[in-house]
C-alpha cells in the first residue's frame, strides 16, 4: 500500500499526473490502506492532480472528500483545500459556490487570506456586485497592506469606482498604483485609464499630458495605441485637427 502511495508522490513531483493518479487510486484500494495515516491526504493529492491538469470539475470531488475526513490536525491544508475548491468553482464560472468557499478560507484567517479576499472580490465583480467588490478590496488594502495583491487591489478598486461613475475615487486609486508601485505591471494601464477619465471629465489638457506620457513611456504597447486614439479624439474635440503632433507622438505613430 505504501509503495503505491509513495510512487504516486514521486510521479506527482515529476508532474506525471496520470501516473500519480493511477498509483494514488491503487493505494486507496490496497488492503489495509484505510487504517494508514496517508489515506485521507491521498484525496487531497488526487484533487491536486486534477487541479494541475486544469480538470477543475473533477478536482472538486476528491478535495471535498478530503474535507469530509475532518482533517482537524492540519488547518493549513484544510485552508488550502477551501481555496482550491473555490478556484475550481471560479474557473467553472460557478461564482456563488466560489464565493462560499473563499469565505470559508477567509474565516480560517490563515495564510493566503489576502488571495481569498482578492478572488472573492473578482467573483463579485463578475456578478456585477460592484459595491460589495469595492468593500472587499478596501478591506484587503487596509488589513493586508504588505500583501503582494495590494497593487492589484488598488487597480481593481479604481476600475470598480469608474464603473460606478465615481471618477474622483477612481482617479485617486489609479494614482496610488502609479505613485506607490512603480514596478507594477498595472502602472501603464492605470495611467491610460486615468487619462481617459480626465478626458471624460473634460479636463482635456490634463488628459493630453497623461496620455502623451503613456505614448512616450510605453511605445508599441496596447496602452500606447489606446492612448493615441484618445489623443486624436481630444485634438478633434479641441478643434486642433490641423495641429501637428509633438515628436514623441509622431515617433509612436
Amino acid at each position: 500500500a505504501l509503495s503505491n502511495f509513495w510512487s504516486g508522490e514521486i510521479y506527482f513531483k515529476q508532474n506525471k499526473y496520470d501516473l500519480a493518479l493511477e498509483k494514488f487510486n491503487s493505494f486507496l484500494l490496497s488492503p489495509g490502506a484505510y487504517n494508514l495515516p496517508e489515506f485521507d491526504i491521498t484525496q487531497y493529492n488526487i484533487g491536486y492532480c486534477y487541479f494541475n491538469q486544469k480538470k477543475y470539475a473533477l478536482a472538486i470531488i476528491p478535495f471535498q472528500k478530503f474535507l469530509l475526513s475532518k482533517p482537524s490536525d492540519n488547518q493549513e491544508i484544510t485552508n488550502d483545500t477551501y481555496k482550491r475548491i473555490a478556484d475550481c468553482y471560479y474557473m467553472n464560472k460557478d461564482l456563488n459556490n466560489a464565493i462560499m468557499y473563499y469565505d470559508k478560507a477567509i474565516t480560517t484567517n490563515l495564510s493566503g487570506t489576502d488571495y481569498s479576499l482578492f478572488q472573492k472580490a473578482m467573483a463579485l465583480g463578475v456578478l456585477k456586485k460592484f459595491s460589495e467588490k469595492a468593500d472587499i478590496l478596501s478591506k484587503l488594502i487596509v488589513d493586508y497592506s504588505k500583501s503582494n495583491y495590494v497593487d492589484d487591489a488598488y487597480y481593481e478598486l479604481a476600475e470598480t469606482y469608474a464603473l460606478l461613475g465615481e471618477n474622483g475615487k477612481a482617479i485617486d486609486n489609479y494614482s496610488k498604483v502609479i505613485d506607490n508601485y512603480a514596478m507594477s505591471s498595472y502602472v501603464s494601464k492605470a495611467k491610460t485609464q486615468r487619462g481617459l477619465l480626465y478626458f471624460n471629465m473634460k479636463e482635456d489638457e490634463i488628459a493630453l499630458k497623461e496620455l502623451k506620457e503613456v505614448v512616450a513611456l510605453y511605445p508599441g504597447t496596447t496602452e500606447s495605441k489606446e492612448a493615441l486614439v484618445t489623443i486624436q479624439d481630444i485634438y478633434i474635440y479641441m478643434n486642433k485637427v490641423d495641429e501637428p503632433y509633438d515628436p514623441l507622438i509622431e515617433m509612436a505613430i
